[in-house]
């Protein structure tokens, strides 16, 4: 079906101001391209895969201390006498009772 060259010159007339718009959202584009092809802006997807990993390892960090404030009333006293010593958990002669620490106290969710 052919349409007359007059239709097509009303359509377009009708259309001009949106065709106009159009032009001046492209030419913002175009100006804006050497932001857009910036490496910033490329490694975004990287950044996006880093960051949702360190959400993850900030939740698990959070589950564990959860689990240790609320089992605050269950940690032994601190042992006066000689004891072995751990470099996690020397203190001037006194030392936590590592077995309480253990990480197979710990929630399923929190130990994966």
């Amino acid at each position: 079906m052919a349409v007359p060259d007059a239709m097509k010159l009303q359509f377009i007339l009708a259309e001009e101001q949106f065709i106009l718009s159009q032009v001046a959202l492209l030419d913002q584009v175009n100006n804006l391209q050497p932001f857009l092809d910036s490496a910033h802006i490329k490694a975004a997807p990287d950044h996006a895969a880093k960051l949702q990993r360190l959400a993850q390892i900030h939740i698990q960090q959070q589950a564990v201390t959860e689990f240790i404030t609320s089992n605050k009333s269950k940690v032994p006293p601190l042992s006066q006498s000689k004891c072995q010593t751990y470099e996690l958990g020397r203190t001037e002669g006194y030392c936590w009772r590592p077995s309480f620490f253990s990480f197979a106290n710990l929630p399923a969710t929190v130990s994966q």
